[in-house]
Order: structure tokens, then sequence, then C-alpha cells
């Protein structure tokens, strides 16, 4: 009994620090999430007159925690909303935007956050923690005298 309760306790600790964090407190988490991460401010307008930025896609998937992240690229994102993006034009799109300076020259490079793995794999880290807690807690036990 005592055994079970720290388990479920070490599940809650986990799925409480996942959702505290600010952009999702309070939520349970199903399916695609999307999100935009600036690079940079760019000098493009967008067709309502939005301010735009160089950006790229991050996604990731959740069963209430996270069960995996991916890199979908380069986007222009919208400035004021937080998945609000343009997928990139076609490469001569692209180039004319360069030579005018509405784009950068060179993109800048990226990597995903540690962070951003972090909770792109949480589920898969906290069963590997629950395991490995459940484990411990088994070969600790002292055997049972008849």
């Amino acid at each position: 009994m005592k055994h079970s309760f720290i388990s479920v306790f070490t599940i809650i600790l986990l799925f409480s620090a996942h959702v505290s964090t600010a952009a999702q407190a309070g939520s349970l988490r199903f399916g695609k999430d999307s999100q935009v991460i600036k690079l940079q401010d760019i000098k493009m307008k967008g067709p309502n007159g939005e301010q735009l930025y160089l950006g790229y896609l991050l996604e990731t998937d959740y069963f209430v925690l996270g069960t995996g992240v991916q890199d979908k690229g380069y986007v222009i994102g919208i400035k004021g909303q937080d998945d609000g993006f343009y997928r990139i034009p076609d490469a001569q799109k692209v180039q004319i935007a360069k030579n005018t300076g509405l784009l950068p020259r060179e993109f800048p490079l990226y990597t995903i956050s540690p962070l951003q793995y972090a909770i792109g794999y949480s589920l898969w880290f906290s069963i590997a923690i629950l395991c490995l807690w459940m484990m411990i807690g088994k070969m600790s036990r002292k055997p049972k005298r008849l």
C-alpha cells in the first residue's frame, strides 16, 4: 500500500511539474501542439499588414505528457500569435525576398533545446522513472519470515 502511494505521488509530481510551464498551465494535452519559435525579426509584412518574424515550427505529440517532438523547419511567424505562421514560399520567391532585404541572406541556424526535448518525450521519461522507482522499491523490501 505504501509503495503504491509513493508511485502515484511520483506520477502526480511529474505531471504537475510538466503542466506548470507558463504556456501549458492547467491543461491536459492530447494530440499535436504546434509552437513557432522566433529566430529573428524580418522586414516583411503579412497580407493584412501584420508584423512577421523568421522562426521554426516545433510539433509536439501529447498523450497527457509528451510522446514525441518533431522539427518542421523554417516558417514565417506572426507576431502576437503563438501558433500563427505562414509556410516558407518556394525557392524563387525566397530568393527575391532575400535580394530585396525582406528576408535575411542566410537563415540563422537553430537547434531544439534540451528542455523542448524533455517536454516532448516527458511521458517516456516519466514511465522510465516510475519503473526504476518500482524496481528499487522491490529490491529494497526485506523478505518476510514465515
